[in-house]
């Protein structure tokens, strides 16, 4: 009997800050984050999950995308239901 395959999940930083670092939309962008990171005194939080169909390159680069904007961003494992991921999104914001 074979198990459910859980692919590593690598997230790549710097992609994004690094290519838009002189962009005035990027850096507002930055800085509302930073701003909800002070009234929250935490970084902000999310939770991307691919899709059913395993093609999750999508959503890596959306990850990438918010880990750079400054948010702790948890990327959930592919072929999750829907239970699975209310329970990890769950267990991230309330722990």
């Amino acid at each position: 009997m074979w198990g459910r395959y859980h692919a590593p999940i690598r997230s790549i930083s710097g992609v994004y800050g690094g290519q838009f670092a002189d962009d005035e939309e990027w850096k507002a962008l930055r800085a509302g984050g930073g701003a909800l990171r002070r009234r929250a005194r935490a970084r902000p939080a999310c939770l991307v999950q691919d899709r059913q169909d395993g093609h999750d390159r999508g959503a890596k680069v959306i990850a990438t995308a918010f880990a750079d904007l400054g948010f702790d961003v948890d990327v959930g494992m592919l072929f999750q239901t829907p239970e699975e991921v209310a329970r990890q999104a769950v267990e991230k914001t309330c722990t």
